[in-house]
């Protein structure tokens, strides 16, 4: 067996199995997330720490919280309300002016009129996802996801705010915050901005605030 031969066998052996060539091959419908499960309802942004939550893994872009054994049972004509995690968007950036990274968006869902948002970023290392950051908003009005970007490799989040809410559902103003990825970590760049929101709420809502 030749010595070149050899090499390409060794280098393939090497290469981990399921690799990843690009972020976008990468079914984020179909994968564990680190949650960090708060018992209290966020009233702000937080930024997330990675060693303190725990895995869940979505299927199909969703993730049932589990009913607890003390909690009474729903007639079967009356479903539980659904309570969890649901995916609702992923964008492919550049928040590094070589590579493309993935932001995702999950929303939790409380069983009730009450939801909040996490936010992902993840970068391909080696073949395999690697999570950069994670944020967690707040709720609806209160410092809830209105939308998130990414602009001259800024990771953009926009939020909505309290001072102009019309509700608990909704507000007619958000707050942007811009983020420069620096030495292993997100720094905001400027101070906040405030501006009109582009719309109210992230999700329909009907006259009483409810979300279908």
């Amino acid at each position: 067996m030749s010595a070149l031969l050899l090499l390409v066998l060794s280098f393939v052996s090497a290469k981990p199995q399921n690799a990843y060539n690009s972020i976008r091959g990468v079914d984020f419908k179909n994968f564990t997330f680190c949650w960090d499960q708060d018992d209290t309802w966020p009233s702000k942004l937080k930024w997330l720490d990675p060693s303190d939550c725990k895995p869940v893994a979505l299927i199909n872009g969703r993730w049932r919280e589990p009913v607890l054994d003390d909690e009474p049972r729903q007639e079967s004509s009356f479903p539980r309300p659904f309570a969890g995690l649901i995916l609702e968007e992923v964008q492919y950036v550049r928040l590094k002016p070589a590579t493309e990274q993935a932001v995702i968006v999950l929303r939790r869902n409380s069983g009730g009129t009450q939801y909040s948002h996490y936010v992902f970023v993840y970068a391909l290392e080696r073949g395999q996802p690697a999570l950069m950051a994670a944020a967690h908003s707040g709720d609806r009005s209160y410092f809830g996801l209105s939308r998130v970007f990414v602009e001259r490799h800024q990771l953009i989040l926009e939020l909505f705010d309290p001072e102009k809410r019309v509700g608990d559902c909704c507000s007619e103003g958000v707050v942007r915050h811009k983020y420069l990825w620096r030495k292993g970590g997100f720094s905001e760049v400027g101070t906040p901005v405030y501006d009109k929101a582009l719309n109210v709420s992230r999700i329909p809502v009907d006259m009483f605030g409810q979300h279908p």
